[in-house]
């Protein structure tokens, strides 16, 4: 197994709560009517997926970035639409899409 670099976990950590920041931020686009928060919302995926760039190319496998935060960035657009928007959640919802955000992580262990 290839050792990361710290630089790159920081990249990666930066790059997930920007995507993160992003889910929280469609609601407050408006269907993308709000222009500043739209403005937001699309410097943070970009800035989001540049980062992904980088560490890429600093020699990262995507094949370990991609399952990683497809199973992350998920679970924390859930939290988001719990925790800030007060969306309902049953226990039923929750635990199926934990269940395959983790099957999705273990997929990168085999």
């Amino acid at each position: 197994m290839t050792l990361i670099s710290p630089l790159s976990i920081m990249l990666l950590l930066i790059s997930t709560a920007l995507q993160i920041f992003a889910i929280y931020m469609i609601p407050l686009t408006r269907g993308l009517t709000a222009p500043l928060p739209a403005i937001v919302w699309g410097l943070a995926l970009i800035v989001s997926s540049a980062l992904v760039v980088r560490v890429v190319n600093a020699g990262v496998n995507l094949s370990l970035i991609v399952p990683m935060m497809s199973a992350v960035v998920p679970l924390g657009g859930i939290a988001v639409a719990i925790f800030i928007y007060g969306e309902p959640a049953s226990f039923l919802k929750v635990g199926a899409l934990v269940a395959a955000c983790a099957l999705v992580g273990a997929a990168n262990l085999a």
